[in-house]
């Protein structure tokens, strides 16, 4: 800056200019400078001004020089050098990872002012995204290329390097612990069969918790991991990870006590505590005590407590006092439900066991979240609590997040029962917000046709009866008729206080039963076709059913704890207004059970009997394929009772299986995994079969199958799934047997 001739202190400013803009308006640049005409020249103004144009991060460089006017005043002029923008976003060399997967690792973008030190860090990120892919050798170097008037380039140069593997960990400082041991508790892993062996930086941190932990899960109460250091492989396609530990000597558990508590009786807490005096020190026991223990206090309303462990060494003993500090009770002050945009409150609401006033317990937080995901209107429902500041009281948050309920759809489904088949459906399980069912289908194929209204209301007159009706017209082709179904039904429902998660349901059944289009006569079929075929159609069946369900499951999609139960007994009788008179009991469990990782062990068993005068065929059971009682690996109605086989007596050949049997038994038992979102996948195996009477139950003649499938829930669809079940009983020779399930069609 400077000052020629007579512009000094105290001549006024005529005049203000900017030069050297691109981006920048030079009405932006005299308006942040500040300084006006008319305004006495004061160096100290105009570095002020200078100041605030460098506040704005636009510029690089800032520099005002000024000249006398013919008037005896000065003209100022401000040169700016702007930082440029970035035009461009560039990878070169990039080949393992998309660009928009590394685009989406930066801070810079595309339009953001240029800085370098940005830049720079946003490279190692791109490093890193590499590291998490095994490239760990993978270098990042930025720089920039012009790109127009005030724009650049920015160019990341990626060298991707080879995929670096694991080929060795060697463990320092270990006294007793087996390397073999150690290494098996670490993510790291050498290559091994379905393991690549990849070696990922952000691991170590893990790693070293997980040895830590697994060191002191094993009498090392002192345990610790001082570093993993990577060494490279001569040939730099892997590395060896060296552990140094410090192993430290092992102890015992001494006594064992605890302290302070007076609202949980000692002998209580005494029964959660699971280490044992004497036995070798454990950290996790300690930590899974302490989980007990909260528990058994945020269940009495104690939320804000401390229970701190208070460890002494005794030559090779460890004697442990838990030391509680309890506080007060809390209350819950409010509860408020946020995130329901489409379900009024008082659906939601009504499913609580928690509520303003109450002493806050934890198994009734639980099964709120519990009952309000199970509605199945919403994907998350999370749970959140802050002091009320006053007290040890606290309001509560119910955060419920959408998900689609209704169906609007049209369009193509197949089943190995049904076959292709078009449908149009519109249905809703949560109408109008009111948490009400509806379901209209209409469906038509070569082997199906449907006509189906539903509704429920699960809370008639805000009280938890739920009543509902039923509505149908259905036609099925089947392997020996064809069967018509048209009739209604009404229902009723309620929960039962014991045992828990029970409901009780009552409903009645009127339908007319046609039997059509029979296959034509053969030599040597059952006699039980012979006589449909000359039997008056259509049968009315008239019918009341009692059935008790169970639901304790953790997830309405995909559990991983719990089980379902469902029993039901159908009697149709002549009293009623039916032709028919028989009475058909069926008791299905499911139960999950979470395993390692990400398995979830699903044990499935379901018997049937029926009885009664005159059982009707078509009442029977038949197993195979996908039906209602399914049996994967095996066609559909293929397993019936093996006295019901009609073989031709010269060639040994299957003519006919029919009629089912009067008792049924299957069971199944799958091994469900995620895959990727909401794509799950499944490994089975699956036994069962039907006799004509109990008498004939022989668990030593089930028809067993094993399989693998995947299930896939759609919006708009429901679930979607595929099997493919190997039939290892089979008389026509094991083999593979596809099941396809698409649309609404199972």
């Amino acid at each position: 800056m400077s000052a020629p001739g007579g512009s000094g202190p105290g001549a006024v400013i005529r005049s203000i200019a900017a030069t050297g803009f691109i981006n920048v308006d030079s009405v932006v640049v005299v308006r942040t400078f500040g300084l006006a005409p008319g305004q006495p020249y004061d160096p100290k103004e105009v570095r002020s001004g200078v100041r605030r144009l460098f506040a704005t991060g636009l510029f690089t460089d800032v520099t005002v020089s000024d000249a006398p006017t013919p008037d005896g005043g000065v003209a100022l002029t401000i040169h700016v050098s702007e930082r440029p923008r970035v035009k461009e976003i560039v990878f070169r060399g990039a080949k393992k990872i998309e660009a928009s997967t590394l685009k989406g690792k930066l801070t810079v973008a595309e339009g953001q002012l240029l800085d370098a030190g940005t830049l720079e860090l946003d490279a190692r990120k791109i490093e890193a995204a590499y590291g998490e892919e095994g490239y760990a050798h993978a270098r990042v170097v930025t720089r920039t290329e012009p790109s127009g008037a005030g724009a650049m380039r920015v160019v990341f140069d990626v060298q991707e390097g080879p995929k670096v593997k694991v080929r060795g960990i060697v463990f320092h400082g270990n006294q007793t612990m087996k390397p073999e041991a150690l290494a098996k508790a670490m993510e790291s892993k050498t290559p091994g069969f379905l393991r690549s062996g990849a070696y990922k930086p952000e691991r170590r941190d893990k790693d070293e918790t997980k040895l830590r932990l697994y060191m002191r899960t094993r009498g090392h109460k002192d345990a610790d991991v001082d570093s993993i250091v990577p060494a490279d492989t001569p040939e730099g396609s892997g590395v060896i990870l060296h552990v140094f530990l410090r192993e430290g000597p092992q102890y015992q558990f001494g006594d064992i006590s605890w302290s302070g508590n007076t609202s949980v009786p000692t002998p209580a807490l005494t029964a959660s505590t699971v280490p044992k005096p004497g036995a070798i020190y454990n950290e996790a026991q300690i930590q899974k005590t302490l989980e007990n223990a909260y528990t058994m206090y945020q269940e009495q309303g104690y939320l804000f407590l401390s229970i701190e462990p208070k460890m002494t060494d005794r030559d090779s003993a460890v004697d442990v006092v838990f030391q509680i500090t309890e506080g007060s009770r809390s209350r819950v002050a409010s509860l408020e439900i946020v995130g329901n945009t489409r379900t009024k409150e008082n659906v939601i609401r009504r499913e609580a066991t928690v509520f303003p006033g109450d002493t806050f317990r934890r198994s009734a937080l639980m099964r709120t979240q519990r009952d309000i995901f199970g509605l199945g209107f919403f994907q998350d429902v999370n749970v959140d609590y802050e002091p009320t500041g006053d007290s040890a009281d606290i309001n509560l948050t119910l955060k419920v997040q959408e998900k689609q309920t209704g169906t609007a759809s049209a369009g193509a489904g197949y089943s190995s029962q049904s076959g292709l088949t078009g449908f149009v459906e519109l249905g809703h399980n949560n109408l109008f917000g009111n948490g009400q069912n509806v379901n209209i289908r209409l469906e038509r194929g070569g082997r199906r046709n449907d006509l189906q209204l539903s509704f429920t209301e699960p809370w008639f007159r805000d009280t938890p009866l739920s009543i509902g009706f039923d509505i149908f017209n259905t036609r099925r082709d089947l392997d020996f008729y064809r069967r018509k179904d048209v009739g209604g039904g009404i229902r009723l429902g309620r929960p039962l206080r014991w045992p828990d998660y029970t409901r009780g349901i009552i409903s009645y059944d009127l339908r007319d039963v046609t039997l059509s289009d029979f296959i034509a006569p053969r030599v040597g079929e059952p006699s039980n076709l012979q006589t449909l075929r000359t039997t008056q159609w259509p049968r009315r069946v008239s019918s009341v059913t009692l059935t008790f369900s169970r639901n304790s499951t953790d997830n309405p999609f995909y559990p991983s704890r719990g089980s379902k139960i469902l029993l039901t007994n159908e009697v149709a009788a002549g009293l009623l207004g039916g032709l028919e008179s028989f009475y058909k009991e069926t008791f299905e469990n499911k139960t999950y059970t979470r395993l390692d990782g990400p398995f979830v062990l699903m044990l499935r068993g379901k018997t049937g009997f029926l009885g009664g005068g005159q059982v009707p065929d078509y009442e029977r059971f038949r197993l195979g394929g996908t039906t209602v009682d399914y049996l994967r690996g095996y066609p559909d109605y293929y397993v019936v009772p093996r006295a019901n086989v009609i073989r031709n007596p010269l060639t040994g050949d299957v003519l006919d299986r029919y009629p089912g049997g009067k008792t049924m038994l299957v069971v199944t038992s799958e091994l469900q995994f995620p895959i990727a979102d909401p794509l799950h996948g499944l490994f089975f195996f699956e036994a069962g079969n039907t006799w004509n009477s109990t008498r004939d139950l022989d668990l030593g003649d089930l028809r067993k199958s094993i399989g693998f499938g995947v299930r896939l829930e759609v919006p708009a669809l429901g679930r979607i799934g595929f099997d493919v079940g190997y039939g290892l009983d089979r008389e026509d020779g094991a083999r593979w047997e596809p099941h396809f399930q698409l649309g609404n069609t199972f």
